[in-house]
C-alpha cells in the first residue's frame, strides 16, 4: 500500500472515531460512555484507536473542536455571501439552525454539555474552557459593524448584545432539545429568533 493510501485510511478512521464518540457522547453523556463503548462504535480495534487517541479524554477534546470548526466553516461560508453585516447575521443564523436540523456538526448546547462534563474534569484546553467564546467576539465585531452602517441603535453595548445573542440561541436550542413536542431546533423558527433579538438589541434585519 502506497503511503498516500495509507494516510488516507487513517485519516479516514480518525474521523470515524472522532464521528462516533460525538454520536456517544450526545446519547449517553462523556461519563457514561466507556472506552469500550467508543471502540465498539467506531468499529475499530484497541490498538486502532490508540494509535489515533491516547485516551477518552482526547477524543472528547477533537470532537469539541472539530464540531466548532464545522460549524463555523459553515456559518462564515453563508454569510461570506453578503456585505453588509446586518445580512450576515441573518445568513450565519440561519446556517447554524440548518446545521442543527441535519444533525451534523452536532449542536451548540451538546458540544457545551460535552465541554461542561470535560470542564468537571478538570480539562483545561482553551476550546473545553470556553467554547462560545469565539461566537461571542464574532457576533460582537458584526453587530459593531451594523452600528457603523447604521442599522443598530449605538447606544446599546455590542459585546453585551452578542453575549445576549450567544446566550439565547444555545439556550433556546437546549430547551428544545427536552422537548418531545418542539419541531424546531430552537423550539422557534429563524425567522423568529431573529426577530426577537433584531428586537432586544436594536437591531435592523430584514426578516
Amino acid at each position: 500500500m502506497s503511503p498516500e493510501a495509507t494516510t488516507e485510511k487513517g485519516g479516514e478512521t480518525r474521523r470515524r472515531i472522532i464521528e462516533a464518540a460525538r454520536e456517544s457522547f450526545n446519547a449517553r453523556g462523556y461519563a457514561s460512555t466507556s472506552m469500550n463503548d467508543l471502540i465498539a462504535a467506531a468499529g475499530v480495534t484497541k490498538g486502532g484507536f490508540y494509535f489515533h487517541f491516547a485516551s477518552k479524554r482526547d477524543v472528547a477534546i477533537e470532537v469539541v473542536r472539530s464540531g466548532q470548526e464545522g460549524l463555523r466553516d459553515g456559518v462564515l461560508a453563508a454569510a461570506g455571501e453578503y456585505d453588509r453585516a446586518s445580512d450576515q447575521i441573518v445568513a450565519m443564523v440561519r446556517a447554524l439552525v440548518t446545521s442543527l436540523e441535519s444533525k451534523r456538526a452536532g449542536g451548540m448546547a451538546a458540544l457545551e454539555r460535552l465541554c461542561t462534563e470535560l470542564r468537571l474534569e478538570g480539562v483545561d484546553d482553551p476550546a473545553v474552557v470556553q467554547p462560545l467564546a469565539a461566537w461571542v467576539v464574532a457576533t460582537a465585531e458584526l453587530f459593531r459593524r451594523a452600528q457603523s452602517e447604521g442599522d443598530m441603535s449605538t447606544d446599546v453595548d455590542a459585546g453585551e448584545a452578542a453575549q445576549l445573542a450567544v446566550g439565547s440561541f444555545c439556550g433556546l436550542e437546549e430547551l428544545a432539545r427536552g422537548n418531545p413536542d418542539s419541531t424546531e431546533p430552537l423550539g422557534i423558527t429563524a425567522d423568529q429568533y431573529l426577530r426577537f433579538i433584531g428586537r432586544a438589541v436594536e437591531l435592523d434585519l430584514n426578516v
